[in-house]
Formats: structure tokens, C-alpha cells, sequence
């Protein structure tokens, strides 16, 4: 909760959580929960819409500044520079 807490703090209030696909801005499709926080996914799941990196989820950085696992060669993509 503390992460959630600083994360919202330090983002102009902005909630730790993306949305599966805007259209004009608004969220289309749901929340994606998995880009919250957590370790890679299996590779079962590389490319799909649930791929999340987790150097690239929200709160990694709150919960585990030092150990922010890197994306294995075969899960990296390209919007998550």
C-alpha cells in the first residue's frame, strides 16, 4: 500500500494502473492489473496483451528498486524503451 501511496504522489495523482487500449483517450478493452507490479511473465505469454515487462510495471520500482529484472531477449518490445 505504501508504494500505491508514493506512487500516486509522486505522479500528479495518478493510479498505478494501465488501461488494455485507449480510443480518444478513454480506456477501451478494461484494466490491465498485470502492469501494476511483478516479475516477467512465462514466455507462453510473449507478445500478447498481457505481455508486461516488469521493468516496465508501475510499482516495481517502489517495491524493488535494485532488483528490477530485465526483460529475457526473446520478451523485449519495442514501446517499452
Amino acid at each position: 500500500m505504501k508504494a500505491t501511496i508514493q506512487y500516486h504522489a509522486d505522479n500528479a495523482g495518478r493510479t498505478p494502473l494501465r488501461g488494455c487500449s485507449y480510443t480518444n483517450g478513454q480506456v477501451y478493452g478494461g484494466w490491465d492489473s498485470w502492469s501494476v507490479g511483478g516479475k516477467n511473465c512465462s514466455s507462453y505469454w510473449a507478445g500478447q496483451v498481457f505481455d508486461e515487462p516488469a521493468h516496465s510495471r508501475f510499482l516495481n520500482a517502489y517495491l524493488y528498486p535494485a532488483r528490477i529484472p530485465a526483460p529475457p531477449d526473446t520478451m523485449k518490445q519495442a514501446s517499452y524503451g
